[in-house]
């Protein structure tokens, strides 16, 4: 079953997989294993449920695949920060549910969100869901390895 771009923001399960993988990536490619800030989770799903985005990103290399995606797309991101805004509210109903059905977790005297003990594995998503969680995942390599702001800048954001 193919879903569609409506389908999957409609649906928060989906989308907190998504952040899931997102901060498993962060966590993993930090050189100091550091969890993501939450701020920075709310520009996750507005990126990777936005098809052309998506596209463009989820097959990238992870060494200077973001440098390559905006050198070969120069409209990378264009929108994305309205979309941030636009979408916030679906980005934080899917970090609640991915915190009550235990995907992620919060520290909150760091403000950061982790891994829950709760694994994806045996999930196998359609082509279209597995795209977004490759670009949740590669914007957790990219956020963790590179300064915020060449990140955000190649973006088109503000944090």
């Amino acid at each position: 079953m193919k879903l569609d771009e409506y389908d999957i923001v409609q649906n928060s399960g989906l989308c907190a997989m998504a952040l899931r993988r997102f901060v498993f990536e962060y966590l993993n490619a930090h050189p100091d294993q550091i969890e993501p800030h939450l701020p920075l989770c709310l520009c996750i799903l507005p990126a990777a449920l936005h098809d052309e985005t998506s596209a463009i990103l989820s097959n990238r290399r992870r060494e200077g695949g973001l440098f390559n995606a905006r050198a070969d797309d120069r409209t990378l991101g264009v929108g994305l920060q309205d979309r941030i805004m636009d979408m916030s509210e679906i980005s934080l109903e899917a970090l609640r549910l991915g915190f009550t059905a235990g995907l992620l977790t919060y520290s909150a005297d760091k403000g950061s969100v982790g891994v829950g003990l709760v694994s994806t594995l045996s999930y196998r998503p359609c082509k279209n869901v597995a795209r977004i969680f490759q670009t949740a995942g590669r914007l957790g390599y990219w956020f963790a390895t590179r300064p915020l702001a060449e990140t955000c800048g190649l973006l088109r954001i503000s944090l």
